[in-house]
């Protein structure tokens, strides 16, 4: 009997071994499977933070674009004031170069001899020099 004792004690032993063995893989497998699990969700993570920063960077973009768009309609609104202000001062200004050049030539004319010889008339021309300004001839 002692040999029967022995042998199903060694049963035992190799039953309870192979239960330890069979725990062991299967917490092997599980640890696996959450290390799997976990670098899937970290790849998820990670894609989702790309996903996220591109959105923000084009978000970005898109309010410098209409920073631009509002400073250059600021800059337009700004040019069309100034570009009317010019015209303006260039309309004076023309009046004024108007009014200077008939006064200068009713001066020449009140200047200018009535003739220069028997029957003869002299005309007025007026001829612009290089640098711009008129002269009469």
């Amino acid at each position: 009997m002692g040999r029967l004792k022995a042998e199903r004690l060694h049963l035992k032993e190799e039953r309870a071994l192979v239960l330890v063995q069979l725990a062991i893989q299967e917490s092997e497998i599980k640890s696996a499977q959450l290390r799997r699990e976990a670098e899937r969700n970290r790849e998820i993570e990670e894609a989702a933070m790309r996903r996220m920063k591109r959105r923000e960077e084009k978000i970005r973009e898109k309010q410098v674009y209409f920073g631009f768009r509002k400073l250059l309609e600021e800059t337009s609104g700004e040019l069309v004031e100034l570009n009317r202000r010019i015209a303006a001062e260039n309309e004076r200004l023309l009046a004024v170069r108007q009014e200077r050049e008939e006064k200068n030539a009713r001066k020449q004319k009140a200047t200018l001899p009535l003739g220069t010889g028997p029957g003869r008339s002299v005309t007025m021309t007026s001829v612009r020099r290089r640098d711009g300004i008129k002269c009469w001839i």
